[in-house]
């Protein structure tokens, strides 16, 4: 599988998906590949979703497989900042305090996101309980962050606004690797 995937907006991604191009599972196993080997140097996650994210691949391609309806997000990856609630995930806001805890439910956008078979890939570093800019109070501490993601190079503001109307989400939650970082990005209406 190429590594030049990472350069294709999500659609393409979504659509070599549909269209049996490439597998959810190999494709969600690379950008784990690359978080792995670029994460060591930005600290962007806090906490990974490995096993879950591989689970949902694989029913993906089943579902693919056997014809069945898929959604329109399917097999995009997406990293989750880390005060959005996801159950069975890890829900710390990015503080010492709230290590622990795991979330009991999933929060609203979360719920939209699985519908539309999008992949959860782990929860993101933050400034503690979402209190800065600079996220020199992170979860990591000393470590800058941009936003939240999805693969897509670029993000067209036609593109996100349609995605606001299609699926009402109140947070619209966008991973894009720029060369070899994440950027990540937070749309609130």
């Amino acid at each position: 599988m190429s590594s030049d995937l990472f350069r294709l907006p999500g659609y393409i991604i979504s659509g070599k998906i549909k269209n049996q191009e490439i597998l959810a599972e190999d494709y969600i196993n690379l950008v784990y590949d690359r978080i792995n080997k670029i994460d060591v140097k930005i600290n962007s996650f806090i906490s990974k979703n490995y096993e879950a994210a591989i689970e949902k691949a694989k029913k993906i391609d089943k579902k693919i497989k056997n014809n069945e309806k898929t959604g329109s997000m399917v097999g995009i990856p997406i990293g989750i900042k880390d005060n959005i609630s996801v159950k069975g995930l890890k829900n710390t806001c990015a503080s010492k305090i709230l290590q622990g805890y795991e979330s009991p439910y999933d929060a609203t956008v979360i719920d939209r996101l699985k519908d539309q078979d999008a992949i959860i890939i782990g929860k993101l570093n933050m400034d503690e309980f979402g209190m800065g800019t600079t996220s020199e109070f992170s979860f990591m501490e000393k470590f800058i962050i941009l936003g939240i993601l999805i693969m897509w190079p670029e993000v067209h503001r036609e593109e996100v606004q349609r995605l606001f109307l299609l699926y009402k989400f109140q947070y619209l939650l966008v991973l894009i690797p720029v060369d070899l970082s994440v950027v990540l990005l937070v749309f609130v209406l």
